[in-house]
């Protein structure tokens, strides 16, 4: 599953979902994440965590 995400205007890279029910019983959030690479904020959005990667922002500047 690939999928971005933005909330409160940062975008997230989803790499992976877990109902919230398999995440109590499997140690919780931070036990799930060391499962996922590249993930460094946890979503939940009703019954669902979402594992997701921060998008960097960056400046550029047009060359011609």
């Amino acid at each position: 599953m690939k999928k971005l995400v933005t909330v409160n205007d940062v975008m997230y890279f989803v790499r992976g979902t877990v109902s919230a029910e398999v995440a109590e019983t499997s140690g919780g959030t931070e036990e799930l994440k060391k499962r996922y690479k590249d993930v460094d904020t946890v979503l939940r959005n009703g019954d669902t965590y979402y594992f997701c990667e921060t998008v960097q922002e960056a400046e550029f500047i047009d060359r011609k």
